[in-house]
């Protein structure tokens, strides 16, 4: 038999126990394991319940730690559209102070919304056709429903408003192109070109050939160059000169066969002229003229455009004075009251050529013609009824006119009167029955 001392036993019996105390100090806590399923349960009966913003926390867990579950993000993606909906929807009767921090925190909602719905589609569930239809059929509802309030607020007026519900709509599906057009159309209206064109840019990174887009761009093309033009005449400012020309190039390349286009571009170059270095003007003016000759050419005189081909000979006869060309003036004068014989402004400009070209005495018939147009009309029987001198004689050999135009001259005080005879091409100017003055057009 073997015999302890008692020391001994008691020695022992304290190392154990310290043992024993050691190993349960030691021993590591372990955090309780999350149950996905479980989470994911509890949102949705918080979603049920419209107590949003607890079913948005037990789904961002779900989520978190089973991000390969598809529903999971799916029914997150809408507690997030109910809590993007919520702060949005306050913005309306909010304090000024705190509208920025709402409408920060609804649009995170949303944005995020459409990343977790992506992200469903991204995971095995996605794949399959139960899953796609629940996020096709879920998200076009947040969408339509944003995207066509959008529209009635659009065609309300209130553009600040729309804009916001289609920046949601594109929030929520950045893949549907519409939201992009509709609000960069929006945009234009709240006169925020940069955020527009920045919005059609975007949108055609995910649809190069998306022709609604595409026509956006090129109105904001064109806005861009023609506020250039016109800043650039009132500014003096040779450089938007340049720049607008550069994109009117862009959008006639584009599109060769506008001829509105070419006429606006025709234009820049006209009143650019009068901006740039003298040296300069020459190009600018030939640049004009080449332009509305192209786009009279495109369209032709007869019919309901005649009115714009009229307008384009009219401008390149008001560049080659502008320039200075006597001699190609002259020939574009003739060209143009050929065609619009009743114009005084095309007289006028006649009158001018012609007094350059030392020709005073057409001059002063053509000054005549386009005074007497500006004038007042007067009854074609109570000038001939009243007709004596040459005014007479030219009743009878020319027959009655087809109207009778007179003018009150400042210097002599004279009264002028012009007859004229549209069929012959003809027209006559009287002072107290004496012939004074004779133009003809259509090389009659």
């Amino acid at each position: 038999m073997i015999h302890r001392h008692p020391l001994f036993l008691s020695r022992l019996g304290l190392v154990l126990a310290t043992a024993l105390m050691t190993a349960i100090v030691v021993t590591p806590a372990r955090a309780e394991k999350v149950n996905c399923n479980n989470e994911f349960r509890s949102g949705k009966l918080y979603f049920d319940q419209k107590i949003f913003e607890k079913a948005l926390a037990k789904f961002a867990v779900a989520v978190e730690h089973c991000p390969d579950k598809g529903e999971f993000h799916a029914r997150y993606a809408l507690a997030l559209c109910e809590m993007g909906q919520k702060y949005v929807g306050q913005l309306e009767t909010a304090e000024e102070a705190e509208r920025d921090t709402l409408l920060s925190k609804g649009l995170g909602f949303f944005e995020k919304a459409g990343r977790e719905l992506d992200a469903a589609l991204q995971t095995k569930a996605g794949k399959k056709k139960k899953l796609k239809k629940f996020v096709k059929q879920n998200r076009g509802h947040y969408w339509v429903h944003y995207y066509n309030e959008g529209l009635e607020l659009f065609e309300e007026g209130d553009y600040k408003q729309a804009d916001l519900n289609f920046r949601i709509a594109r929030l929520i599906n950045p893949e549907d192109i519409r939201s992009y057009g509709q609000e960069a159309i929006t945009l234009i209206r709240l006169d925020d070109i940069p955020g527009a064109k920045a919005l059609v840019d975007s949108g055609l990174v995910r649809d190069p050939e998306n022709e609604r887009l595409l026509g956006i761009q090129t109105s904001i093309t064109r806005d861009t160059a023609r506020n250039l033009a016109n800043s650039a005449d009132s500014d003096n400012d040779p450089a938007k000169v340049v720049e607008a020309l550069a994109l009117y190039d862009k959008l006639v390349e584009a599109t060769p066969d506008d001829p509105n286009l070419i006429f606006e571009r025709g234009l820049a170059a006209l009143t650019g002229a009068g901006v740039v270095p003298k040296e300069d003007q020459a190009a600018l003016y030939e640049r004009a003229i080449a332009d509305f000759r192209a786009a009279a050419d495109l369209v032709p005189a007869d019919g309901e455009n005649r009115d714009f081909h009229v307008n384009c000979l009219f401008n390149i006869v008001q560049a080659y004075s502008l320039s200075g060309n006597v001699e190609k003036g002259l020939t574009a004068g003739r060209e143009y009251t050929c065609i619009a014989p009743m114009d005084p402004a095309g007289w006028q400009f006649m009158a001018g050529f012609l007094i350059d070209n030392d020709e005073q005495t057409g001059a002063v018939s053509a000054l005549m013609m386009s005074k007497s147009l500006a004038g007042n009309e007067v009854p074609v029987a109570v000038a001939t009824d009243s007709a004596t001198k040459d005014a007479k004689a030219a009743l009878a050999s020319n027959g009655k006119p087809d109207n009778v135009f007179t003018y009150q001259e400042a210097s002599s005080g004279n009264q002028i009167q012009t007859w004229i005879w549209s069929k012959a091409h003809k027209a006559v100017s009287f002072i107290l029955g004496d012939e004074s003055g004779q133009v003809t057009w259509c090389d009659q």
